[in-house]
């Protein structure tokens, strides 16, 4: 995987996507902890992805590339959970 990191790192694109691919399932089953519905998991996924791509660069040690990813996946779903409270409206 530390190679996979390193072409990513380098811009390599398709090494990128297949780190993603290596770690989607363990992303899923961790949004799945946090959110219920199916759409909010796939919300949750997909901008962590698009962060990830997009702030690769601001990685500092490749060794810590999943964990690095698990933090900004917690941290969508939990922007998801937030905003999910605030949509809500109370009936009397």
């Amino acid at each position: 995987m530390q190679k996979l990191i390193k072409k990513a790192l380098a811009g390599d694109k398709d090494a990128f996507v297949a780190l993603i691919e290596k770690n989607k399932l363990q992303m899923y089953k961790i949004a799945r902890c946090y959110l219920i519905s199916e759409e909010d998991i796939g919300d949750a996924l997909q901008e962590t992805i698009l962060s990830c791509y997009k702030n690769l660069h601001t990685l500092k040690k490749p060794a810590f590339f999943k964990t690095w990813m698990i933090r900004i996946l917690i941290n969508q779903c939990k922007d998801i959970l937030r905003g999910n409270q605030s949509n809500l409206v109370i009936h009397k």
